[in-house]
């Protein structure tokens, strides 16, 4: 394959020493990528501002439990967002 190499050269010597520590380093590597993208290409701002609405609209949902009208009115809210 093409990446054959690629990883080849880069994780080689780990995976002949010992596959479970060249497993660990390569599943810790992925996951801080991954991290690292979502964090720098998310807007943050806006994520902890529908957090907060989602959790506010919760409250209130829960507030209402007897109530089915004011209820439903806060699930349909919540699904306009």
């Amino acid at each position: 394959m093409v990446l054959d190499d690629f990883f080849n050269g880069i994780f080689g010597g780990l995976i002949s020493y010992n596959p479970l520590y060249a497993l660990l380093l390569i599943s810790f590597l992925i996951t801080l990528v991954i991290t690292l993208v979502y964090k720098f290409f998310t807007n943050q701002k806006e994520l902890k501002r529908v957090k907060e609405e989602s959790k506010e609209l919760r409250n209130r949902m829960k507030e209402n439990k007897g109530n089915p009208e004011k209820r439903i009115k806060y699930e349909i809210y919540k699904t306009t967002i």
